[in-house]
């Protein structure tokens, strides 16, 4: 026969997509999610998307179907780089750019390289930037051969025995003919042997069948391999046929030519798709089968239960996994009423409806007829993303509600689009948080004309998954032949495609019935191919086919032999589902190896990353140990492990028991190769004492053995490079054993390694505590979400059923954990029930739980003490949510008798009480900001409501170099120490450092991420001392309290509106502590931050035109003596709540970050700072007066003849007036940009607090607490001098009043000749003004005051003097 040719036909285009650099930020936080499409003779292809990432890099191959026509040059290559949208919305277009190559740039592979193209446009209005890199080349790939049918084999011909009938699960082997067939492209081709091979091989089958009966054995061994990089991920399954021998040729005609059926390995796609279609993660696992024709043998019973074995582990993993994704997200949009809509059927009136888009889905409301102000009251339901593709559900695609006018109730001509709605994702909220918002809606373009509104209510709900159907039973085996016989004719004929599939004239072998008796000879091949489900027990493998090996190395008495024999789970506990019988595979003609091409695995779940890589701050090396597991130990031992090295040692906590000796801790020791720490070597040591025992007068018994590194040859490892592989080590020097281990990683890195901040640092406090170590680590906090409880008392009925006394009040008092607030007191009616009409306001945190209430109580005020008539409660997590105005419906609460009461009355009589009836109206108020630092300082003005959040501007990233020159802050083993941490606060976030012991020059280099939603706030990072654990030995008290709170040191505010875009400031900022005995300088903090907007400018310039605080502030604002309070509330609540986690961040942390640690009475100080403040924020004016008065003056004659010119100039030509002085404005600001502020102005400013010099009594008197805690004569001595200053205040606002009521006594007719002549006055100046031009008049007036001094008096002017001679009020105050 001829050998098999190949054409070159088939052309595959390969786009290689490396990588891009420099792209546009779409997602509103400074960066994109950026992916790939290229575009080729109507096929598309995608890479993965890169989140979070503005030089994204790809490396995939992209492939295309290449077929040349004859005019190439006709087709084009299309790339493009778009944003997703669900990793990052935007409101903006996600085109990022795209290129466009000609076919004629297409090179053969070999001759392609690395080029980057510039990033095109696709309009004129869009904004692209950037480069990506390409490799664009093609490759010929040789044609498949033509498929050949074997003749099929009489039904005589094929044996019982012909064949080996494999037993393997049925989504392993079974119905593999299609799936094989469709891959066929996709898998290597093995070579053909040459045509003249095959006749040898058949001729020796038929001698060998024809002298001996038994059938010759085969072995066939089949490697399957479950690996799963990611937990979504679906398992990779790869199939090998290895060996195969030339007896299992098949038969075939003296006179055929075919040549024998190539081996097709069975599709690696189709057993992932068939056994685990639910998340899993399978361990490795290779199963090993020997084949042979006779399935009734002990080789037969050695597949069938080696394929059990596989079929149970997976069988049971899918089991486990199924509890795992027991809930799906769904979207639920409550569509409530539209207002104030547009007509559009031509006779004043619509017919609306709401459809709303997300995610790809459309859903749609019921047409409400002829109406502007529907109201629909329907709930449309969508589903979210998969979780499997790897983004948030809460942060994806945005959701559309378009109004329109449906045209087939009211035809127009008009279009029929009444408005929409967009809202982000980040804008849902779970269901229990939602509010009814009305949204005014929004045009779809520029020539729209819409109006009105639209009430929403959007959240989301996890909705649990029904339980899945049991799959049926399978027909046992017997049942299953006769239908298998009669459908295998019926079959198409087989090609050399699929060698797996059996003869349709060979008959499936008869089975035993699974309730048969055993015999005691070898078990047939029916008890195997049974069904699974009808077996009781699973039949055990064959111990000689898979022997279990004996550990390595293993020492006679060990921790681990035990504890492994009785941790180790029997397999027969498992449920087995036994496969059918499967088809006997086609005999392949000689012995192939078929390479198996495993499917490429989806790219693995994306996860947010931060910006920040530790590039604001200097890298620090360490030296990182890590402490696994040992073995070989003695059973009865209590070991642990010390780690020592350049004078630092530490210790592990004692080990857990189990297969091994578990501790799994890091340690990091700071490196520093100029002063070659932390010496050459690291000593890793095992002994058999308590963590804290003193190992250097320790007996020899007591080491079980140690390692020793050489520093120099550890392993360097940067943060992009995966984790170190740990080893296992032979411990040596150990006197109690031999051939013990211990697993241990070495590794050199930085402080961005992930083992960082779980690693026990040397230069942690109290570094031999693994307790105080773990409170000392860099943590990340986040406040409570707080929101305004609003309580509008409204009246009580019933509250007395005797008539009080005359003098008696009524009164209701609320309370809310520490929070009590009152009503005014009211006189009890004889009429009618009181009423108040007052708010109450409060301050609550979430979660709101049932055991959360909000208590009222009615009091009776009679005398000194308030009786109690009755209370009520009102759970938090039932109070009705708003973010608007509207108001709520109000309810009447029955008022039971109090305890006080029953403790006056006795219980009897209280059984017999009622407290009346209370009307109140009561909600939680999320159209607010609760803010709990002060206005000046504030980071955050959102509303609690996370529906009315706006989209982030930028993001702020503020690197934590380190101090110098700190102060001791105590006295330790007689010298002086500080253990100093930083934290700094903006939002929500709170960030603290790790703390350092005993350093006057801390470095901690660690880099922290905050989104910012408005530029106009301000970033507070403060620096504190932590105190040493109190040991219960000391006892409690005062002093141990005192001595046991963290002291702080200086604070320090930058203004992000004073950074520039994308600028990095580092520098020092002097921390300044205001203390009774002055100012004084701590230290200094060393700090580098960057501002960085994600949109265009024209945001940020928008932001400024935005009110700071929310919508609700303005429409119903808090009154001002309540915000103070308000506040107070809210930073006690957030202290409360930051102390409560684990590690805490201490109360007195939190409240002197949010100055809030205790009030501050008057201070002489502040008040003079203020007043300087005000005279320099007004110095202008004075300065403008001053220039006036030389002008005037002739000081400089020049200048004031230029003045004269001015004033002329100015009054002939007045519509020039406002441009000069806004000219002369924007001169003064030019001229002062050359010396504007380099850099965040420090604080807190020495000098502009008044504190350079301050008085010691001053101090004493700003310091004192409320009410005063010193001695009478100083009190007295303190009250006198302020009222001497009261007495300068008295006096200036008596003069000021005097010049307003003598303004008055002008027209007053007070004085009769005064306010006559007053009249006729302005009689006169009306007269002239209308007969005279105003230009004359106002030239003559300048001219007149500015005459030179040699024309004018010395003498005040007379107007001047007629307004001092008139009346006022001061002679007729006592």
């Amino acid at each position: 026969m001829a050998a098999t040719t190949t054409a070159r036909k088939l052309v595959v285009e390969v786009v290689e997509v490396v990588e891009a650099r420099d792209l546009l930020p779409k997602d509103g936080t400074g960066t994109s999610g950026p992916y790939t499409r290229a575009d080729f003779d109507g096929q598309r292809r995608k890479t993965r998307t890169v989140t979070k990432d503005l030089n994204p890099s790809w490396n995939e191959a992209l492939e295309f179907a290449f077929f040349p026509p004859a005019a190439a040059g006709d087709m084009v290559l299309e790339v493009s780089v778009l944003h997703v949208v669900r990793v990052g919305p935007t409101r903006r277009s996600n085109f990022l750019g795209r290129i466009r190559l000609d076919a004629r740039q297409f090179v053969r592979k070999g001759e392609e390289a690395l080029v980057y193209f510039p990033l095109e446009k696709k309009s004129f209005f869009n904004w692209v930037r950037g480069d990506i890199g390409l490799k664009v080349y093609y490759v010929d790939e040789p044609l498949a051969p033509p498929e050949r049918h074997p003749p099929a084999a009489a039904a005589g011909d094929a044996g019982p025995d012909a064949v080996a009938a494999v037993e393997a699960p049925a989504p392993l082997l079974a119905e593999t003919t299609d799936a094989t067939a469709s891959k066929d492209d996709e898998l290597p081709k093995a070579e053909e042997p040459p045509a003249g091979a095959a006749s040898e091989p058949q001729s020796e089958v038929a001698a060998d069948e024809a002298t001996t009966e038994k059938p010759p054995k085969a072995d066939l061994t089949v490697e399957l391999e479950a690996e799963a990089p990611a937990l979504t991920d679906a398992p990779v399954v790869t199939v090998e046929v290895v060996t195969a021998v030339e007896e299992m040729l098949p038969k075939e005609e003296p006179h055929s030519t075919q040549p024998p059926p190539l081996p097709m390995p069975m599709p690696a796609s189709y057993l992932v798709e068939s056994l685990l279609p639910v998340e899993l993660k399978p361990e490795p696992m290779t199963a090993t089968i020997d084949a042979v024709p006779n399935a009734g043998s002990a080789e037969g019973r050695s597949i069938s239960s080696s394929f059990k074995v596989l079929d149970r582990r997976l069988a049971s993993t899918a089991d486990r996994s199924v509890v795992m994704a027991a809930t799906v997200r769904k979207l639920i949009v409550e569509v409530v009423e539209a207002r104030d809509l547009l007509p559009k059927d031509g006779t004043g009136t619509s017919s609306p409806y709401a459809r709303a888009d997300f995610d790809g889905q459309r859903r749609k409301t019921r047409t409400v007829t002829k109406d502007l102000n529907p109201s629909w009251n329907e709930a449309l339901e969508f589903d979210f993303p998969a979780a499997g593709v790897g983004v948030d559900p809460v942060a994806g695609e945005p959701l559309e509600v378009a109004v329109l006018h449906d045209v087939r109730v009211g035809p127009s001509r008009r279009n029929n689009f009444l408005g929409r709605v967009r809202l982000d994702a980040r804008q849902f909220v779970r269901k229990g948080e939602e509010a009814l918002i009305y949204f005014p809606l929004q045009k779809k373009s520029f020539f729209n004309w819409v109006r009105g509104e639209i009430g929403l209510k959007v959240y989301y709900v996890d909705v649990p998954l029904a339980p899945p159907e049991p799959e049926p039973e399978p027909p046992a085996a017997g049942d299953a032949a006769p239908d298998a016989a009669v459908a295998e004719p019926e079959a198409p004929p087989q090609t050399a495609d699929a060698p797996k599939t059996v003869s349709a004239d060979e008959p499936p072998k008869p089975e035993e019935p699974a309730d048969a008796a055993p015999a005691p000879q070898p078990e047939p091949a029916g008890a195997e191919a049974g069904d699974g489900s009808n077996t009781e027990k699973p039949p055990e493998a064959d111990p000689a086919a898979a022997p279990t090996p004996a550990p390595e190395d293993a020492p006679l008495t060990t921790a681990e032999e035990v504890a492994a024999s009785e941790e180790k789970p029997p397999e027969v506990d498992q449920p087995v589902l036994s496969p059918p019988p499967q088809p006997t595979p086609t005999p392949m003609p000689r012995q192939v190896s078929m390479p198996v091409r495993r499917p490429v695995p989806p790219p693995p779940p994306e996860e947010p990353m931060e910006r920040s890589k530790h590039d604001l701050v200097d890298k620090m090396p360490y030296l990182f140990v890590r402490v696994v597991r040992a073995r070989g130990l003695p059973a009865g031992a209590h070991p642990h492990v010390r780690v020592a090295t350049g004078g630092h040692h530490a210790s592990t906590r004692e080990a857990r028991r189990g297969a091994f000796f578990e501790w799994d801790q890091t340690f990091a020791f700071v490196r520093d190769p100029d002063t070659d720490s932390p010496g050459p070597t690291l000593e890793v040591s095992v002994w058999d004492l308590p963590p804290d025992a003193d190992v250097s007068v320790a007996d020899d018994r007591h080491f079980l053995g140690g390692l020793c590194f050489d520093t120099a040859d550890v392993h360097a490892r940067d943060a992009p490079d995966g984790p170190l592989a740990t080893q296992w080590y032979r411990l040596e020097g150990g006197r109690r054993l031999g051939g013990a281990d211990l697993m241990v990683a070495t590794w050199a890195g930085t402080q961005a390694d992930e083992a960082f901040a779980e690693a026990w640092k040397a230069d942690s406090p109290a570094a031999t505590s693994a307790a105080a170590a773990a409170t000392s680590r860099a943590k990340v906090y986040v406040s409570p979400k707080l929101w305004l409880l609003r309580l509008t008392v409204i009246e009580a009925q019933d509250t007395l059923t005797a008539p009080p006394p005359r003098d008696a009040g009524i009164a209701v008092r609320a309370t809310l954990g520490f929070q009590s607030l009152k009503t005014r007191t009211t006189p009890v009616a004889r009429n009618g029930g009181p009423a108040w009409n007052e708010d109450l306001l409060f301050v609550a945190a979430e979660p709101f739980t049932d055991d959360d209430c909000l208590v009222i109580s009615l009091e009776v005020r009679h005398g000194k003490e308030p009786f109690p008539v009755g209370s009520a409660s009102i759970s938090l997590a039932t109070i009705e949510r708003r973010v608007d105005d509207r108001k709520v419906v109000s309810k009447w609460l029955d008022l039971l008798p109090s305890d006080e009461a029953a403790k006056r009355v006795g219980k009897k009589a209280a059984m017999h009480m009622h407290g009346g009836r209370l009307h109140v109206r009561v909600c939680l108020d999320g159209g607010y900001n609760v803010a709990d630092e002060p206005p000046y300082a504030c980071s955050d003005f959102r509303p609690s409501a996370r529906q009315l959040w706006p989209p982030p501007l930028g993001v702020v990233e503020l690197g934590i170099v380190g101090c110098k020159g700190l102060l001791p802050m105590r006295a330790a083993d007689g010298k002086g120490c500080t253990d100093a941490y930083a934290v700094a606060k903006y939002g929500p976030k709170w960030a603290r450092t790790r703390t350092i012991a005993d350093s006057f020059d801390p470095a901690w280099n660690e880099q922290y991420t905050w989104p910012v939603y408005d530029p106009c706030t301000v970033l507070t990072v403060g620096v504190f001392d932590d105190p040493p654990p109190v040991l219960p030995s000391e006892g409690g008290g005062k002093d141990a309290a005192a001595a046991a709170c963290s002291r702080p040191m200086g604070k320090v505010r930058i203004r992000l509106s004073t950074l520039e875009r994308g600028r990095v400031y580092r520098g020092l900022y002097p921390l300044i502590m205001m203390l009774p005995t002055g100012a004084k300088r701590m230290g200094d903090v060393e700090l580098a931050i960057r501002f960085a907007t994600s949109g265009s400018m024209l945001d940020v310039l928008h932001a400024y035109g935005r009110p700071a605080l929310p919508a609700m502030h303005h429409l119903r604002p808090v009154p001002a003596v309540h915000r103070e309070a308000l506040r107070l509330a809210a930073a006690r609540i957030s202290a409360a709540h930051l102390g409560r986690s684990e590690p805490p961040l201490r109360r007195e942390v939190a409240t002197w970050m949010l100055d809030a640690a205790e009030p501050r009475g008057f201070s002489m100080r502040k008040l003079r700072a203020n007043w300087n403040r005000a005279a320099a924020a007004l110095s202008w004016v004075a300065d403008a007066a001053r220039w006036v008065e030389d002008t005037r003056s002739w000081r400089n004659p020049t200048a004031t003849a230029m003045a004269h010119a001015v004033l002329v100039l100015l009054a002939w030509h007045p519509d020039l007036v406002v441009p000069t002085v806004t000219l002369h404005v924007a001169a003064v600001g030019v001229w002062k940009y050359r010396r504007r502020p380099r850099a965040p102005a420090p604080h807190p400013c020495v000098r502009a607090s008044m504190a350079e010099a301050p008085d010691r009594e001053e101090l004493d008197e700003e310091f004192d607490t409320i009410p005063s805690a010193r001695p009478p004569e100083v009190v007295r001595a303190r009250y006198d001098r302020a009222r001497m200053v009261g007495a300068r205040l008295q006096q200036m606002v008596g003069d000021v009043a005097t010049q307003a009521e003598r303004l008055q006594a002008l027209v007053s007719w007070r004085d009769p000749r005064a306010t006559g002549m007053f009249v006729a006055l302005c009689v006169l100046v009306a007269m002239v003004l209308y007969m005279v031009p105003i230009k004359m008049v106002a030239v003559v007036a300048g001219f007149y005051y500015l005459r030179h001094p040699m024309f004018r008096d010395r003498m005040p002017a007379p107007v001047i003097n007629f307004f001092r001679r008139l009346p006022s009020m001061s002679e007729r105050i006592m």
